[in-house]
């Protein structure tokens, strides 16, 4: 086939007339602006067609037709190869040469073409599939009169023009004429309206020496572009009116197929004029559909000539090809079969292949006449198939190599490199291995013809004929599959590949690591592309198509096509060898027969020089065989067929493995896409698991060999040599550090659900049974670990318990005692447990276990479901306990009170961490400051401050406050982590536990001061902040050098519910006015929390009951105190409401909930199965007890909180005292007037100017107020009376009215000041009788209807 390069391929030719020799000058620049662009034609018939790009040959005409006749062309329309457009080359320097004689050559020239002056055409229909159109370039040259002309006469338009004949004929002044030389043209030669398009046009060239143009570069480049668009025009013009004439001739031919004479090749010669018509412009799909319908015709006649009755000779094809007979003969003719001509040095390439069959190419027209043969009828029906198949591969690689133009540019920058569709390569390759098989078969049969069938013949000779003839149709198909892996560049892509990494490593050209990592990218691309669409092959196939340049399609179709590609050639291969006994131990192809045949006949017919070179050793055999199997290989494995490239990487290693070469067989094994990923679930695969693992034991690849033999295992649970292969993959995993999956040799038979604790040591126990499926004969430095994962959000996250000794595995089970030393208190999940026996190491992940993938084979499906372990200290270990510090200083920061108490044992040292956490609380770590206890240091460990203690003596208990802080004083409560190691005799622990406190304060402080002239009272109210009530236990002021404080003393505890808080009156005197400071009074006000006191009464008790109980029973109890008292404590926190707590705060009892509401049942699944009844019993038992006596509250059992705080001493600047003064022994009667004095007095404290106002209110209903009822005065005058008049209007005890006081500052515009007014009489009561001294009331008979009536009333005397 030729090459793929548009340049070389195009026949879109123009042709120059060049009588001025301006050709040399007009081309270069004209090629500089090729190759033409955006080309659409619209034909009848078909559709828009657009060609992005067309390039352009031009030619010079070299004689002139001297009779202005056409000259001698091919009779056959599809095989001349003729201008799409000529264009004339004029040079007229002035308009007088051009009436002299430029215009008459011109005219002489369209003649000639069989043009009018006009445009019209003049050939007739059958000349017209060369049809072409003509175009006239003036060309105008530097310095010439020409180039100071401007561009077109803007006087006279292109119509209206005079031509040269009026021109000669008028009267005009000689040099005065307007018209340029342009216009003189088109008005001779394109004034016709009849015209197609202008053929007219003009170019100026420049040269910098000579600037004597009038246009401007950017004019000059305009009258280019206008000369390309007609060019343009004039090639799709002479194109359509081809295809026109093709297409008509077509469908007279058509319409004569049932007519006698009718010829098919005659035909073939004339459609294919209209494919390579198409193929010249860049149609190249229009091009190939044709040939499409040229290969169905001919499969067509193929068929009506196979008939019996056929009997038509102008159309009879031959039989077979003419050379056959030839071939046969030279095949049989050679003496020397085992030796040829052939070069038996070739390399061990695929180039050097490829470059020995080069002249034996079958797809290359050189090789015959093809087109000739058609003509004359002379062909074959294969000759047929191959050279439409030819033409169709040649269309087709121009596709693939213009389908993606590159970048608009000139001709010098566009031969930087080709750029491929991968797409269209793929379709190659395919219809090539589709096309090979038909042509080889078709081959066959031909050759028997050739040879004269198979009849008569001795079966002696039949074996030498299938032999023959099968060696030279696989020498055939050998350099077709040669030519197709050359021509779509797969071969020169591995060639650069094994240059480039020959320059790199000197290694092969692809080895097992690059199978593998191959495989490897297309596993990670396989994920990641799935959703975005990209070409998941692009990172992994980037190696091989390196050197071609693919910017479009999909690599993946490619890879794969050219995989069978080489697996076609591999099995070509497989056959020869098969069939001249070179390596026996090869797989066979299937389906595959060879005769017995000695070596002299297995020999002949082996025509390819590179395939004989290839079998003429049996290390080139071997070599060659390697080869094909991994390119092979490489390119299924790239393309994601992994089962393909899983045989023949099996067949390498068998093949390694026979040549007992087992590192590389291993290495090929290794390779395979998924082998070593799970057990195998062929009978294939196992059996090369088997050569796998045969490989391993004498390369001495131990670790490798023990996974392998697991794998084995896996596959054959039911097998007699499971037990075999654990043994050995025991011994061999024990010659190095090696990980094994648990069940090769343990299974988890039980998982203990709690722990048992040490009585004088702070570590638990774990016993975890195990079944043993294979005895271990080594015991050393055996070990075990458990590791669980934390269920909830306690620290720490993850647990761990080892064991350091382990019994001798030989019985059928084994217990394993893990023991922990980490002390917290919550749930954990069994995540792993990892067995170390020696160099072994054996790992069972129960998470993984239980939810296995349904493809995934479990070595036990009876798998174990581990239970939760609760995890809690012992009684006598760390505990940590946080509250509000006792005090609380509201003037000071608050503090963090923490009691540590202590383990029953001696401890060297102990680091104590502590962290908030809470969002927005912060520790000051480096403030705190020990209460009571063992005193500790502060140091930075590890970028955080920790608390250092050291000699520590047992159930010793260390109290330590730290200032904290929040960021939100709304916040509720704090928890803080605490993270603790700490030493001892018994080795190092770990202590986490998660403390949590109240930071709001349970107790609100409210005061109302009350002023009287001489001293104030203060009334203090305590009201519980939450809905629990408080008691308050005492109750302190503190008086200063300017305040005198008479407090009463607090007798006993009272309590203060949130609907009846307690007060406290205080009296305060001012000593005097000069010793009144700025100091503050201090309120110190000591309470207990009711819920606390409740809470701490029932543990106590709980706890006292549980270590004091005899029997076994007690002793279950106080050992597990720790979970269960954590229990009591939360559940009780969800049970008890506001009212049982007022009840107890009342009655000072506890009454106990049942056992039933405090859900023990839940807490006792922690502890073993024969502890629980005993301890459920203990605990009803503690239960009946209580409901039965209750508990009395223990004030003492709950700490004492202090609060204490600042409070202002009461000042006023100013104070007024109010009375109203009544006589004594005045008769009050209603509606009888009373004279009353109202008394005001002002005691200014402050330097101020004040302005008193008083007004006497009081119910209209109750006192009617006469007299001076409002006043004003200054306060400087101290005391003011006046006289009021007040008239009673009921009966009754009567409040005096109410005197309303406000004071301003009479020099700031009556700013109110600050006062207290003191009402002496807020309190009198005037008491106001009837007038009436006597009444007498008539009451009725009781049956008349008036019931009662006033009879008289006498006035009460008055004295």
């Amino acid at each position: 086939m030729e090459a793929a390069d548009g340049s070389t391929n195009s026949k879109v030719i123009v042709q120059f007339t060049d009588p001025s020799g301006l050709f040399n000058d007009v081309a270069p620049l004209l090629q500089n602006r090729l190759p033409l662009g955006n080309l659409h034609w619209k034909s009848p018939t078909r559709p828009l067609r657009s060609i992005e790009e067309l390039d352009v040959s031009l030619d010079r005409e070299q004689s002139p037709p001297q009779d202005g006749g056409a000259t001698r062309r091919h009779q056959i329309p599809g095989l001349r190869q003729t201008p799409f457009v000529r264009i004339y080359l004029l040079r007229c320097d002035d308009k007088e040469k051009y009436k002299e004689s430029a215009r008459k050559d011109v005219k002489d020239w369209v003649k000639s073409l069989g043009f009018s002056t006009s445009g019209k055409s003049t050939t007739k229909g059958q000349e017209r599939h060369d049809a072409y159109e003509y175009i006239i370039l003036h060309v105008v040259l530097p310095g010439t009169a020409a180039a100071s002309q401007p561009k077109s006469s803007k006087h006279i338009s292109v119509e209206m023009a005079d031509s040269t004949d009026s021109v000669n004929s008028k009267l005009k002044w000689t040099g005065k004429s307007t018209s340029t030389i342009l216009d003189k043209l088109k008005a001779d030669f394109s004034s016709s309206s009849k015209a197609p398009f202008e053929r007219v046009a003009q170019i100026r060239l420049a040269d910098p020496a000579k600037p004597s143009t009038t246009l401007s570069p950017l004019e000059i480049e305009e009258q280019w572009t206008n000369f390309i668009e007609k060019l343009k025009t004039a090639i799709l013009q002479s194109f359509d009116a081809r295809v026109a004439q093709y297409e008509e001739d077509i469908r007279e031919r058509e319409q004569q197929r049932s007519l006698p004479g009718w010829n098919f090749c005659t035909f073939f010669i004339l459609k294919e004029g209209l494919a390579r018509g198409f193929e010249n412009v860049g149609l190249l799909e229009d091009a190939l559909q044709i040939y499409e319908e040229l290969d169905a015709g001919l499969d067509a006649v193929i068929q009506d000539q196979a008939k019996e009755d056929y009997s038509d000779a102008a159309n009879a094809l031959l039989p077979f090809a003419s050379d056959l007979k030839d071939t046969i003969r030279a095949v049989l003719n050679q003496k020397d079969t085992n030796e040829s001509d052939g070069d038996h040095d070739l390399a061990l390439s695929l180039q050097a292949w490829t470059n020995a069959e080069s002249k034996r190419f079958p797809w290359r027209l050189e090789r015959r006449n093809y087109q000739q043969m058609i003509l004359t009828n002379q062909v074959s029906a294969l000759d047929f198939r191959i050279y439409i198949f030819i033409r169709q591969m040649q269309i087709m690689l121009r596709r693939a190599g213009m389908s993606v133009p590159p970048p608009r540019s000139k001709s010098a920058n566009r031969q930087s490199g080709q750029r491929w569709d991968a797409s269209i390569l793929s379709e190659i390759c395919e219809r090539s291995i589709k096309f090979m098989n038909l042509a080889a078969r078709n081959l066959r049969q031909d050759l028997f013809a050739a040879w004269g069938g198979r009849e008569g013949l001795p079966d002696e000779e039949l074996k030498i004929q299938q032999v023959v003839i099968d060696n030279i149709v696989a020498s055939w198909k050998w350099s077709s599959l040669l030519q197709t892996l050359s021509e779509c560049h797969i071969i020169s892509s591995f060639s650069s590949l094994s240059a480039r990494r020959s320059s790199e490593g000197n290694r092969e050209l692809f080895s097992p690591h690059d199978v593998a990592s191959s495989h490897v990218h297309m596993a990670s691309n396989s994920t990641s592309t799935a959703s975005s669409g990209v070409n998941r092959t692009d990172s992994s196939t980037k190696d091989i198509f390196d050197a071609l340049r693919i910017v479009k399609g999909s690599k993946t179709d490619l890879v794969f096509w050219a995989a069978e590609l080489f697996t076609m050639l591999r099995n070509i291969f497989l056959q020869l060898c098969r069939q001249t006994h070179l390596l026996p131990h090869l797989p066979r192809i299937a389906h595959s027969r060879s005769p017995d045949v000695d070596m002299s006949t297995a020999w002949t017919g082996i025509l390819a020089p590179s395939l004989r070179s290839v079998l003429h050793t049996e290390e080139s055999a071997l070599g060659a065989y390697k080869l094909l199997t991994v390119c092979a290989c490489q390119c299924y494995t790239t393309a994601g067929k992994s089962r393909a490239s899983r045989q023949l990487l099996f067949d390498l290693a068998s093949l390694e493995a026979h040549n007992e070469n087992h590192e590389a067989a291993a290495s090929w094994l290794d390779a395979v896409p998924g082998f070593l990923d799970g057990p195998p679930r062929t009978s294939t695969d196992r059996s090369m698991l088997r050569v796998y693992m045969d490989c391993l034991r004498k390369a001495g690849r131990h670790e490798e060999l023990v996974q392998s033999l697991f794998l084995d295992i896996q596959s054959a649970i039911h097998d007699l040599s499971v037990q075999k292969f654990r043994t050995e993959m025991i011994e061999a995993a024990s010659q190095g550090p090696v990980a094994l999956p648990f069940d090769v040799v343990f299974a988890v038979d039980s998982v203990d659900n709690h722990i048992s604790h040490d009585s004088s040591q702070d570590f638990y126990t774990l016993t975890v049974v195990l079944r043993i499926l294979v005895p271990v004969k080594t015991m050393q430095n055996a070990t075990a670990e458990l590791k669980g994962q934390s269920r909830g959000q306690h620290s720490p996250a993850q647990l761990v318990l080892t064991s350091e000794v382990l019994e001798p595995i030989r019985e059928s089970c084994m217990q394993l005692h893990l023991s922990g030393r980490t002390q917290t208190e919550g749930w954990y999940d069994a995540v792993s447990l990892t067995v170390t026996i020696g160099n072994i190491t054996f790992k069972h992940d129960f998470q993984r276990t239980n939810v296995a993938d349904a493809d995934d084979r479990v070595f036990d499906p009876n798998c174990f479901v581990p239970p939760s372990i609760y995890i809690y200290p012992r009684n006598g270990a760390p505990q940590l306990q946080a509250s509000h510090a006792p005090l609380v200083d509201l003037p000071q920061k608050r503090n963090v009170s923490i009691r540590l108490k202590w383990p029953s044992i001696d401890i060297s040292e102990a680091q104590l961490r502590l962290k908030p956490a809470t969002a927005g609380a912060r520790l000051d770590i480096q403030s705190a400051h020990c209460v009571e206890g063992t005193n500790f240091e502060i140091k930075r460990i590890d970028d955080s401050h920790v608390l250092v203690f050291t000699n520590i003596q047992a159930e010793e208990e260390t109290v330590f406050e730290i200032p904290y802080s929040l960021d939100d004083p709304s916040t509720l409560s704090m928890s803080i982590r605490a993270e603790m190691q700490y030493e001892s005799s018994g080795g190092r622990c770990e202590y986490y536990d998660t403390l949590s406190f109240m930071t709001l304060l349970p107790i609100g402080v409210n005061v109302q001061d009350v002023f009287q002239k001489d001293a104030t009272f203060s009334r203090f109210t305590f009201a519980p902040s939450r809905l629990v009530p408080i008691s308050i236990l005492d109750c302190k002021l503190e008086g200063t050098a300017g305040c005198e404080v008479n407090a009463p003393s607090w007798a006993e505890p009272v309590d203060a519910f949130p609907k009846q808080p307690v007060s406290w009156v205080v009296q305060m005197r001012t000593r005097s006015q000069a010793s009144a400071t700025d100091e503050k009074l201090v309120l110190t006000v000591s309470y207990n929390c009711v819920d606390e006191m409740l809470l701490d009464t029932i543990v106590h008790d709980f706890a006292h009951q549980a270590t004091r109980s005899d029997g076994a029973h007690g002793s279950l109890l106080a050992s597990a105190l720790r979970p269960l008292a954590s229990h009591l404590r939360n559940k009780l926190h969800t049970l008890w409401t506001e009212q049982d707590i007022e009840l107890a705060a009342l009655t000072s009892e506890v009454t106990m909930w049942t056992y039933e509401e405090l859900g023990w049942d839940s807490i006792l699944n922690i502890f073993a199965k024969h502890h629980r009844e005993p301890m459920k019993k203990s605990l009803q038992e503690w239960h009946e007890s209580r409901i039965k006596d209750p508990l009395n509250m223990d004030v003492d059992a709950a700490p004492m909180r202090t609060l204490r705080l600042l409070v202002d001493p009461p000042r006023t600047d100013m104070l007024v005292t109010t009375r109203i003064k009544v006589d004594d022994g005045v008769s009050c009667i209603v509606g009888q007037p009373i004279l009353a004095k109202l008394c005001v007095a002002s005691d200014v404290r402050a330097n101020i100017d004040a302005e008193v106002t008083v007004e006497i209110t009081g119910q209209t209903d109750s006192w009617l107020v006469g007299g001076q009822r409002k006043a004003a005065f200054m306060a400087s005058r101290r005391e003011f009376e006046g006289v009021v008049v007040l008239i009673p209007q009921k009966t009754g005890s009567l409040l005096l009215p109410g005197v309303e006081v406000k004071c301003r500052d009479a020099k700031d515009n009556g700013k109110s000041v600050a006062y207290e007014v003191d009402n002496l009489s807020s309190a009198t009561v005037v008491d106001v009788r009837a007038g009436v001294g006597s009444t007498t009331v008539g009451l009725g008979d009781g049956e008349a209807s008036e019931g009662y009536w006033l009879l008289d009333a006498r006035r009460a005397e008055t004295g």
